[in-house]
């Protein structure tokens, strides 16, 4: 055994004396050159060899990563389940509906404030109109009805109180205006309020109250423009009775008055002007529709 080994190793020192003497044989100057004259044989191979290495490491990356993309594509729709895709959706979903729902409270909130507010302007609005519609009917009657008692005791007006003429002693003269307002109405009109208000009914009403006020102006201007043409003819042609005059007692002024022609006329005709009281319906009407604002707002 031991003479086997020592022959192998006389064997490998013969092989690598061998190969010294031919490495000195060879033409080189320089470590470089050695190198490349020593291994310029094998660069095809070497060269070959990387390509093929470089190669396969650049496979093997590129199903790595596919076979991770797809590894995970996999976990996903295996753990994927449609109930906690409905779930998240519903999350979603009702997110937005409760932000849309939240704006829309927060505008109507504010939008209704706003018509309450313009509810008690009307309201207020209406009032002031009732009150100087009621002025001109309590002058408008007042008037009618102590003429309608000059005609019944026009023959007799000593049976009439002295207080009562003297109160109406200026009645063929007077005058009683009747103003009404609607500015609300118009800026309620103008803004987008008056759409949004869902009882159409309650806005027809509103409507109605103010074209009464606005009759009721109108034919009020009407009476006293027919009772001043009266006034006007008297004015152009005295006769007997003069206003400067000093009478002694209301009677005797009274008396005076009915004697002429234009005054009487107007005694006459003036309780006459309307069929019935022009004032109540627009009075009925204004007065329902502040009780129902005082209901609705």
């Amino acid at each position: 055994m031991t003479l086997q080994l020592l022959a192998v190793t006389l064997l490998r020192l013969n092989n690598s004396v061998r190969t010294l003497e031919r490495i000195e044989s060879l033409p080189c100057e320089s470590t470089t050159d050695f190198f490349y004259v020593f291994t310029s044989p094998f660069l095809p191979a070497f060269h070959c060899f990387l390509q093929y290495k470089l190669s396969t490491f650049v496979s093997r990356t590129t199903n790595k990563k596919q076979n991770m993309k797809k590894t995970n594509l996999k976990e996903k729709l295996q753990n994927w389940k449609l109930g906690n895709y409905f779930r998240e959706l519903s999350i979603v979903t009702a997110g937005v509906f409760i932000t849309l729902a939240g704006t829309d409270f927060i505008n109507s909130a504010s939008q209704e404030k706003q018509i309450n507010k313009s509810m008690q302007m009307i309201k207020m609005e209406l009032e002031e109109n009732l009150k100087s519609i009621n002025q001109a009917e309590a002058a408008y009657l007042n008037e009618i009805n102590f003429f309608r008692l000059l005609i019944q005791k026009q023959d007799s007006l000593q049976t009439i109180k002295a207080s009562i003429l003297e109160n109406n002693a200026n009645a063929p003269f007077a005058y009683e205006n009747c103003e009404y307002s609607e500015d609300v109405l118009e800026v309620l009109k103008s803004s987008a309020l008056m759409q949004q208000i869902p009882d159409k009914e309650f806005i027809l009403k509103l409507l109605q109250a103010y074209k009464g006020c606005r009759k009721i102006t109108e034919d009020n201007k009407d009476y006293y423009k027919y009772k001043q043409d009266h006034i006007t003819r008297y004015f152009s042609h005295l006769t007997i009775y003069n206003i400067h005059k000093n009478y002694n007692n209301i009677y005797k002024v009274w008396v005076a008055r009915i004697q002429e022609y234009d005054i009487k006329q107007l005694i006459l005709t003036m309780p006459n002007t309307f069929n019935e009281n022009p004032f109540t319906t627009p009075q009925k009407v204004i007065k329902e529709t502040i009780e129902l604002i005082n209901q609705t707002y």
